[in-house]
């Protein structure tokens, strides 16, 4: 089943339903309206498909307005088939935000290493013994003063420092 609210923050970002709605030049109301009732009409999903940079046959399928048969939209492991594999490797690139250039220039254990350091954190075994013993010096607080002469009620308090 569609979940209009999920697949709209997702295109829009996690920006809020305010702001979609803003973007969108619709009324909040109206938004909210819709997906309280958790669909949205023919109109929004093409309005925010087209503003967000979505394929709009594809999100009109998506949203159930069109069958994939109806839209000739091929299937995930059709789709899959038809890409070649440099396709392929820049989607998964980009999915797990690695630069493509790491993968395609580095030899094939590198690009497998540094895939591998990325699923499983490039940080190794976390909470090792002595990783966060670190002296780190803080810089000498400061004590804040008014613009004008003396110092504010609030710098003499107990718990300014």
């Amino acid at each position: 089943m569609f979940d209009a609210e999920k697949w709209l923050t997702k295109i829009a970002e996690q920006q809020s339903i305010r702001q979609i709605a803003k973007e969108l030049d619709v009324s909040n109301e109206t938004l909210s309206r819709q997906l309280r009732n958790r669909s949205l009409s023919f109109e929004m999903v093409l309005t925010a498909a087209r503003h967000y940079g979505v394929n709009p046959v594809a999100a009109l399928v998506t949203a159930g307005f069109l069958s994939a048969d109806e839209a000739s939209i091929p299937t995930l492991e059709s789709a899959l088939e038809l890409a070649s594999d440099a396709q392929l490797v820049l989607a998964v690139a980009k999915r797990i935000g690695v630069s493509p250039s790491m993968l395609f220039d580095a030899t094939m254990t590198q690009a497998a290493d540094a895939a591998s350091n990325i699923v499983r954190g490039s940080f190794g075994t976390v909470g090792g013994a002595g990783e966060d013993d670190v002296d780190v010096k803080q810089p000498p607080t400061k004590k804040r003063t008014a613009a004008k002469k003396g110092t504010r009620k609030a710098d003499d308090a107990p718990h300014a420092e």
